[in-house]
């Protein structure tokens, strides 16, 4: 089983879409899934809410656990699930930095844009912190929102500003803007529970992040 907790200090950059999005495909795996929602905002447990009210399957556990007890909490409930998924605050907040000493991936979703890139010097030094008590904490950056343009640059250029990051792999695949993924917050599903409605590369794309956070 793994713990694999999404989180980052620049709100908006698209977290809580792909922690609930990597749950509910866990989750469609066949695999007991429990999603934590560790922000006070509410986005991922408003998502479950959604997706029990439209009666979605497969059906998702959500609990919503907030403070510095959150790394014994998790530690506590990785025998009872065969994953857990945590959605934490969009800024330095102490669930954060917590779940980092009880998870065992943290992912970073990064827009490719300069404000994004000025907050990786803190995670950077948060995930340092936290392999101090976690050594074994793999750490990865995946681009986000990412333009569709052929023609951009923005992904090579994100590429090259963050290459020298110690304590993070930058992920080969990345995310692209794309209109199902917000979508998903909206109909409490993922991208891949859309059926012949769905975009087939955002499901392309979420796959890949999936196999990668896995390795």
């Amino acid at each position: 089983m793994a713990v694999v907790l999404f989180g980052g200090e620049k709100g908006g950059s698209g977290k809580t879409t792909l922690a609930v999005g990597y749950a509910a495909m866990l989750a469609g795996e066949g695999r007991d899934v429990l999603l934590v929602d560790a922000d006070r905002q509410g986005s991922a447990s408003l998502w479950h809410k959604i997706r029990r009210t439209e009666k979605i399957t497969p059906e998702i556990t959500c609990v919503s656990i907030y403070g510095a007890t959150i790394a014994e909490e998790l530690t506590t409930l990785k025998a009872k699930y065969d994953d857990i998924v945590v959605d934490t605050p969009g800024h330095d907040a102490e669930e954060m930095r917590a779940s980092m000493v009880a998870a065992d991936v943290v992912v970073t979703p990064a827009q490719t844009s300069q404000f994004d890139i000025f907050t990786f010097a803190k995670m950077d030094n948060h995930v340092k912190n936290a392999r101090i008590w976690n050594k074994t904490l793999r750490a990865l950056v995946v681009i986000n929102r990412a333009p569709t343009n052929a023609r951009s640059t923005d992904v090579a250029e994100m590429r090259e500003a963050l290459q020298d990051l110690t304590q993070y792999r930058l992920l080969d695949g990345f995310i692209s803007e794309r209109k199902i993924f917000r979508l998903t917050a909206r109909d409490g599903r993922a991208v891949t529970e859309y059926n012949g409605s769905t975009d087939p590369k955002a499901v392309a794309e979420m796959r890949a992040l999936a196999l990668e956070i896995a390795q």
